[in-house]
């Protein structure tokens, strides 16, 4: 592993712990800090994990309109990550789509109460 990679999750670690990187390099073995790289394969935290359970949530919310009158749901996860997550300049929307957009959803859920 590289130096600025194992600086990298030191700051990791210290932020999840509560700790200074200092004091981790002192009483945390290579060993632990490996462990740590494991445990955060089989379970991220911070914020890239959680801007993918918000791309998630963002991506169910936004393909109810379209599920609820039987179309395919356009929207994936990734999709939504890529677009709000991995781009310097976040995209607003105007004020119209987002009318359209609440339109679209208030009409998928009158719909499925008039089902049910």
């Amino acid at each position: 592993m590289k130096a600025d990679n194992v600086s990298r999750w030191f700051h990791r670690v210290g932020a999840l712990l509560g700790r200074r990187v200092s004091e981790l390099r002192q009483v945390m073995s290579h060993p632990e800090l490996l462990d740590w790289i494991a445990f955060h394969q089989l379970e991220p935290w911070g914020d890239q994990a959680a801007n993918w359970r918000a791309a998630v949530v963002a991506a169910e919310v936004a393909n109810v309109p379209h599920v609820a009158f039987g179309n395919r749901a356009p929207h994936t996860a990734q999709d939504i990550y890529r677009r709000c997550f991995e781009t310097d300049e976040p995209q607003r929307q105007t004020g119209a789509q987002m009318k359209a957009m609440a339109n679209a959803w208030l009409a998928a859920v009158q719909a499925g109460s008039r089902k049910g």
